[in-house]
């Protein structure tokens, strides 16, 4: 008879352990999923805001003028189009964000933080930086850009300018309002670029948790000619 009841109460104990086991083996497990995915999405903006830096505005000056030229056979529609270096931003990306488990990229912002600009040639605090979902609300100007599921492409969203696409997800298309003029590269005041994903990330295992997060990289210009 002890038996048996021992067997029943070890049965008890393990109705009541259970749960609480497989409860902290999917919080850990979750965990390390929205880690793994904001390192992921680290890289990419980091990534995207190195080459957004390297290219700058694809202008030289002048005798004292900012002088841009158009790419021949892109985007670009004129000589302060942006969509260029854009494309080339989000190539840059791209892989890393293909890689991602549990999360759903659905933003790309390509900005200039204003909150984050060097001042005589100091660079800010990593603070100063600091962004939430989308573009911070300091930046200036922003190219936002939407992941079209229909088209598995990504489009800009609040561009205005004469250009348009035939592939779906377009709203009011056109050229980016962050010009390339504005992106300029005055010595030991260069201006930085930023570069933010959003994502929604699932849990695996928990489907019901999910959460939108967003992870950004700031970078200030190299010198003009350098």
């Amino acid at each position: 008879m002890s038996q048996h009841r021992q067997r029943g109460q070890a049965l008890i104990e393990l109705a009541i352990i259970f749960p609480l086991i497989l409860f902290v083996f999917l919080g850990a497990w979750t965990g390390a999923a929205l880690i793994a995915n904001n390192d992921s999405v680290a890289q990419a903006t980091g990534y995207g805001a190195r080459i957004a830096a390297e290219l700058g505005n694809t202008c030289t000056e002048v005798s004292g003028s900012l002088a841009c030229t158009k790419q021949s056979g892109s985007c670009q529609q004129t000589s302060a189009d942006p969509c260029a270096v854009d494309d080339e931003i989000l190539s840059a990306m791209l892989p890393s964000l293909k890689q991602l488990s549990n999360s759903n990229p659905t933003e790309i912002d390509i900005y200039e933080p204003a909150s984050c600009q060097p001042s005589g040639g100091a660079l800010p605090a990593l603070s100063a930086c600091s962004t939430t979902q989308g573009a911070p609300a300091g930046a200036l100007y922003t190219d936002k850009f939407a992941y079209c599921s229909t088209a598995s492409t990504w489009v800009l969203q609040n561009g205005t300018g004469s250009r348009s696409g035939s592939a779906p997800c377009y709203t009011n298309a056109g050229i980016g309002p962050y010009l390339l003029t504005y992106r300029t590269q005055d010595i030991d005041t260069e201006q930085a670029i930023g570069v933010t994903v959003s994502f929604q990330f699932t849990a695996p295992g928990l489907k019901f948790f999910s959460q939108m997060d967003s992870s950004y990289t700031a970078i200030t210009f190299p010198p003009e000619g350098s």
